[in-house]
């Protein structure tokens, strides 16, 4: 029986609505995210943190003060789009993987019939793998082919492939979600 895609998108809901009724995955998603978004805004200065967190000369607050710092940054050191982009992404992998937690913490996996959401997951992991470094991958071949203004390419590239991991993420949220509500229904039976 296939089911219609209005309705996989309406028990996902639900699933997703169901788990984050637990305070302990909120807060694991927004910890996730949190980390998650520091990851993206460091991954183009790593020698710098590794210099600060490991080498500088200075006390733990001043190192915890400067590596946080980064945060406040999102609003003036990317275009508005890209910065949205970036928090969504943030967001949306946290609560992908407190989904995975839950799922794994109930083995509903095996409920699976079709991995999809693994696959997914996988998906998403490969995406949000590609928004730090992709850009940095990206950018160089594409200038090679005679683009040349590589600042404002940057940021399209990177626009573009922060995008394309959303659709990961939200593809594995469909298939982690439908688990999850199918999680909860036997819970309550």
């Amino acid at each position: 029986m296939i089911i219609p895609i209005k309705l996989k998108i309406k028990i996902a809901l639900k699933g997703i609505l169901g788990v984050m009724k637990n305070p302990l995955y909120v807060l694991g998603s927004i910890a996730v995210g949190f980390i998650t978004l520091g990851i993206i805004l460091w991954s183009l200065n790593t020698q710098l943190l590794w210099y600060i967190v490991v080498e500088a000369p200075i006390n733990f607050a001043q190192k915890l003060e400067f590596v946080t710092d980064v945060y406040g940054g999102i609003a003036t050191n990317y275009e508005s789009t890209q910065s949205m982009i970036m928090l969504l992404f943030s967001f949306l992998f946290g609560v992908n993987i407190m989904l995975i937690v839950f799922v794994v913490r109930n083995g509903a996996f095996k409920l699976s019939k079709n991995k999809s959401s693994v696959g997914g997951l996988t998906a998403a992991i490969i995406g949000g793998g590609c928004i730090a470094c992709g850009t940095s991958i990206i950018t160089p071949i594409i200038a090679s082919f005679g683009a040349t203004a590589t600042i404002s390419l940057n940021n399209t590239v990177g626009t573009l492939v922060n995008t394309i991991g959303i659709v990961f993420i939200l593809y594995s949220l469909l298939g982690l979600g439908q688990l999850a509500a199918t999680i909860l229904s036997q819970e309550q039976h």
